[in-house]
């Protein structure tokens, strides 16, 4: 099953009028476009004008972010800071980035996300990283509560519902975690990664033939998806068809060496067909 996808990217925090209004919509534009360098020249002209507006050293931090630019962005974030202390998203800027440095700075995260929602409680999108990263570090409840103020202030989403789906999988509520992702999927079929949890909520209640086509709907849209590959490769190995699984599997392995699950499920297709070498 082929989607049409229609991704919505992620709206940058800022809304403030500027003097060079028209350097300041293009360079809305050149990001809307993924043509970050000159959108980081268009910004600059405009802060040439309002070195103190922090709003634009924040935007300014958030495309070099989007560029992985990590230096030049905890240094745009600072100079938001610097420039307005009570400004809110900068501080969500450096938590995410600071994740980017390394993933297990979480504390430091949390303490910069909080730190933000403190300054602006309308901030929800900091809200849904606390929530990433409480999951991200096993601790369920946590993430679920702020699951829930984030759902509280925010329409219903595709990403809200899987979200909480991957959290009630987590607590082992794996008819929860049905419901959650089915609701994610009426909210917006085009969303992939609602295809990928359904298939894998399948396959831990054992339904491993229905897991397929959401297995397969997700490599549709994401062709290199081992994870995608895996489930596959699992459902056609539970439903009898060992060929294919191998297959499968294989295809796995030759686009990521790095997957063990994948290995430990060719070593069980071998030991089924007496291959003990192999």
């Amino acid at each position: 099953i082929r989607l049409n996808a229609t991704f919505t990217p992620t709206m940058i925090y800022a809304a403030t009028p500027h003097n060079r209004s028209e350097a300041y919509s293009s360079a809305i534009k050149a990001i809307n476009r993924q043509e970050y360098a000159r959108a980081v020249e268009l910004l600059k002209q405009v802060l040439a004008e309002e070195p103190g507006s922090a709003d634009l050293h924040y935007m300014i931090g958030e495309v070099y972010r989007l560029q992985n630019n990590i230096k030049d962005a905890f240094t745009s974030y600072d100079a938001a800071i610097k420039a307005n202390p009570s400004y809110a998203p900068p501080y969500m800027g450096k938590a995410r980035v600071t994740l980017m440095y390394s993933a297990k700075q979480t504390e430091q995260a949390i303490t910069l996300l909080n730190k933000a929602l403190s300054l602006d409680p309308g901030l929800n999108e900091a809200r849904m990283d606390l929530v990433k990263i409480y999951i991200s570090t096993n601790k369920p409840d946590t993430a679920l509560t702020i699951l829930e103020e984030y759902l509280l202030n925010s329409p219903d989403t595709a990403e809200g519902e899987y979200t909480r789906a991957m959290i009630l999988m987590e607590k082992n509520d794996i008819e929860g975690a049905l419901a959650a992702v089915d609701k994610a999927r009426e909210l917006d079929k085009s969303y992939l990664p609602s295809y990928l949890l359904w298939s894998k909520i399948l396959q831990q209640m054992g339904r491993y033939e229905e897991s397929i086509v959401p297995a397969l709907t997700h490599l549709n849209g994401v062709p290199g998806s081992s994870e995608g590959g895996l489930l596959l490769a699992k459902a056609y190995y539970n439903t009898g068809d060992v060929p294919l699984a191998l297959s499968t599997i294989d295809k796995v392995i030759s686009a990521d060496k790095k997957v063990i699950d994948a290995y430990l499920l060719r070593g069980d297709i071998y030991m089924d067909l007496g291959d003990l070498i192999e």
